[in-house]
């Protein structure tokens, strides 16, 4: 059986969501408990590892002051969602009422804050290299008939 080891590379889950109870219970409850608890059982058995280091979250949009700085309608906490009384009186903003090319910005502003771009190139220039050397092996193989 082989064993698992983390390389120590991690994974950023980059988040784009409401922010009202919804959007922050997603985000929150649902996507980062639920990584963190697969994280827990599948690396459980390793003795250097933090699931913390292995997946990174960052909610990216929409937050209070980006809808704020952009003038986003607000709107209460809808009373039917039981969140919402933890929630208090503070004002809910949907994603959807940002602007796509404001949205992509924060996106891409996002993805460079956590881009290691000599990485990156140095990815690059070894997919080059393995896509020669899988070339050259195919070259060799027999013609078919």
């Amino acid at each position: 059986m082989a064993t698992k080891t983390f390389e120590g590379k991690s994974t950023v889950i980059l988040h784009l969501g409401d922010c009202d109870p919804s959007g922050a219970s997603i985000f929150k409850d649902g996507m980062v408990a639920d990584v963190l608890a697969f994280l827990e059982v599948e690396f459980e058995d390793l003795p250097y590892w933090d699931a913390e280091d292995v997946a990174i979250f960052e909610r990216v949009a929409m937050l209070p002051e980006q809808a704020k700085r952009l003038g986003v309608p607000s709107a209460p906490a809808k009373k039917g969602d039981p969140r919402s009384k933890a929630w208090g009186d503070a004002p809910t903003y949907q994603l959807e009422a940002m602007p796509p090319d404001v949205l992509a910005q924060y996106l891409e502003g996002a993805i460079h804050d956590w881009l290691d771009f000599d990485q990156l190139e140095e990815d690059q220039e070894a997919e080059v290299e393995k896509r020669h050397h899988i070339l050259n092996q195919l070259r060799q193989l027999p013609a078919g008939d």
